[in-house]
């Protein structure tokens, strides 16, 4: 049997503008990752840029490779409460199956950076295994602006249904847009970060391959796993304690402390 072809290849660009980019890594045209199960992409907004509200199929982590950017999340379960986190270089921000997310490169536009931001994540409950499906909230791709006008106002608390017609079908973009100005009224919260984002930059300065387990760390030992991009994670094997922060995407993955490997069922 031949050895299956690992050597490194680029995304395809699936959207391409003035607001930035968004590359994935097909399972379809790269059999090692759908036998992995797993989902790769490449966020990249330029200053103003913004990300329209969407959710996926699948559960994934995003780290954050440069540049700053204001994130919104709603959460799926009980605290449904949406979350508004800034996000750093080095930052980890775990995102679940279902829940709706926007992203926001608040930059001034007269010469900021990118933000640039690496999704990966367990596809093997995807529509596809290897890639991620979303599903986008507005524009020509919206999975709302097909509905009734009428019920989109009621449910929406709207006026009218031109009002809601205006609302959930005026945007022309896909997916993303850039901002003619900054929006004043987006504040991130940084008790919102707990549980779903982990880093606060520290990781990105020392680089996670260079990781490991400090004196607190339970017993157990801990193994050098493969990441992405050529790092490597630092995984507490399954006699160590559980964090009470762990977010698990995956039965296999804890986004929260980056190092449980067990399962939340054990």
């Amino acid at each position: 049997m031949a050895a299956p072809d690992m050597s490194p290849k680029a995304g395809k660009p699936l959207v391409q503008n003035d607001a930035g980019s968004y590359l994935a890594w097909s399972g379809k045209d790269q059999p090692a990752l759908a036998g992995e199960k797993l989902g790769c992409g490449l966020l990249v907004l330029k200053p103003l840029g913004f990300a329209l509200p969407h959710y996926a199929d699948s559960g994934k982590f995003g780290y954050v490779l440069g540049g700053s950017a204001v994130v919104g999340v709603l959460p799926v379960g009980v605290d449904s409460r949406e979350r508004v986190v800034r996000l750093e270089a080095g930052d980890v921000i775990a995102m679940r199956a279902g829940e709706v997310t926007w992203w926001y490169n608040d930059a001034d536009g007269g010469g900021g950076e990118d933000v640039t931001i690496l999704l990966v994540g367990d596809t093997a409950g995807a529509v596809s295994p290897g890639d991620f499906s979303y599903f986008i909230l507005d524009g020509p791709m919206g999975v709302l602006g097909g509905l009734d006008a009428g019920l989109l106002a009621t449910a929406s608390g709207l006026t009218s249904p031109e009002q809601a017609a205006t609302a959930f079908r005026s945007q022309p973009a896909a997916l993303l847009t850039r901002l003619s100005r900054k929006l004043h009224g987006v504040r991130p919260r940084e008790h919102d970060r707990h549980g779903i984002v982990t880093g606060d930059g520290a990781l990105h300065r020392e680089g996670i391959g260079d990781r490991r387990p400090d004196a607190g760390d339970s017993a157990g030992g801990a193994q050098r796993v493969a990441g992405v991009g050529g790092a490597a994670q630092d995984q507490v094997n399954a006699g160590s304690d559980l964090s009470g922060d762990c977010v698990w995407l995956s039965s296999r993955v804890c986004v929260s402390c980056l190092r449980c490997s067990i399962s939340p069922d054990t």
